[in-house]
């Protein structure tokens, strides 16, 4: 191209307007080496500022004949700078807008593809927990007693369980011997994982106690199981002492035929109605497993006349701490309530209708804990 680059530089420096023509030649331009060089005969130039600017340059040139213009018609082509000038300046934020715009896309796509790359590692990784809960879940109920064992002593009885994640910290145990049956709901710390750990643990022992070393006396088993799960969760050593895993447990020994019950618990009642009306039997206040100093406590037993169509519930503490939407617990009384008004309903109904007054408090609001309540009718 014919660009007289020692003049380009001088009107962007200078920002003036330069008109050459060989037909006038009295300008030191035309001795310039280039000049010759490009065998240039006519050269215009003009600056473009916008705002104080140089935005670029109007550069027009001919090799044989004049550019000489009317005065008029240069005085028209330096007017015309301005607007060309601003044109320029638009093209070029256009451009950059343009550009960062692609850039701007170009970023919000990676970073689109990164999150839907995250969203299915965390898909992939959701599902394998699921999966890995579920078949906890089997374990878990492999480990336990079957509840149609337990039927066979009590036909007229129920279960209701409702964990609040897919395992859970709360169990029910049961153990036969002869006439008399051992049945017992506990409540671990937490819940989920950790809650369902603590659940093998008092199975293990439960059955160490009772089914292998021959303890029958709830008082007496309550009493070793304390001492057992204080070990297993290694509670007289320092390091572990400021934890607070235990377990808290009601269990009762029943002998349908003789109609005769004994009680211990571990922070969890045993409820009894009789033709429609209640009675609390309470527990000791001790959690079993938590540190404790000295000896160790001992159980108070409870030994209970039973009749024919009584209503016996243990539960754990899931349905009367569970939080309404406004925030307010259950509570122990209106479950007390509950329970006599239903208890003279058939084992399936009252499940029922358990289960639809959790519902009715708990409306929209998120499960607090597991939840069990067994019910066992005296035949």
């Amino acid at each position: 191209p014919h660009l007289f680059s020692a003049l380009i530089e001088h009107v962007a420096r200078a920002r003036e307007n330069l008109l050459l023509d060989a037909s006038q030649p009295d300008s030191l331009w035309f001795r310039h080496p280039e000049w010759n060089k490009l065998q240039l005969y006519s050269v215009l130039c003009l600056p473009l500022v916008y705002q104080g600017r140089l935005i670029g340059l109007l550069y027009l040139y001919h090799t044989s004949r004049s550019l000489s213009l009317p005065k008029e018609k240069l005085e028209f082509l330096k007017l015309f700078t301005a607007p060309a000038a601003v044109a320029l300046q638009n093209a070029q934020l256009y451009a950059e807008m343009e550009k960062r715009v692609q850039e701007r896309t170009q970023e919000v796509i990676r970073q689109k593809e990164e999150i839907e790359r995250q969203s299915l590692l965390l898909r992939q990784q959701n599902e394998d927990i699921l999966a890995s809960l579920r078949y906890a879940q089997r374990v878990q109920r492999a480990i336990f007693p079957s509840w149609s064992e337990l039927q066979r002593t009590f036909p007229d009885s129920f279960l209701f369980y409702q964990p609040r994640e897919i395992v859970g910290g709360d169990f029910y145990w049961f153990a036969q011997r002869l006439s008399k049956a051992i049945v017992a709901v506990g409540d671990c710390t937490g819940h989920g994982i950790p809650g369902a750990f603590m659940t093998v643990i008092a199975n293990t022992l439960l059955k160490q106690i009772v089914e292998m070393e021959g303890v029958f006396k709830p008082s007496e088993i309550l009493y070793l199981l304390n001492l057992r799960m204080r070990a297993a969760l290694q509670h007289e050593e320092a390091a572990y002492q400021r934890f607070q895993e235990g377990l808290e447990l009601a269990l009762v020994q029943v002998d349908p035929k003789r109609h005769k019950l004994l009680y211990a618990g571990a922070n969890r009642p045993l409820f009894l109605v009789r033709k429609g009306k209640g009675t609390e039997i309470r527990p000791d206040r001790i959690t079993l497993g938590a540190p404790y100093e000295g000896e160790a406590p001992e159980f108070t037993l409870h030994a209970l006349d039973l009749e024919a169509g009584d209503m016996l519930y243990l539960f754990s503490d899931g349905f009367t701490d569970q939080l309404s939407p406004d925030g307010k617990r259950y509570q122990l009384r209106r479950l007390y309530e509950f329970f006599e008004l239903i208890a003279d309903q058939p084992p399936a109904q009252q499940n029922l209708l358990l289960e639809s007054e959790l519902q009715r408090w708990m409306a929209h609001a998120r499960q607090t804990d597991d939840i069990l309540i067994v019910g066992l009718r005296i035949p």
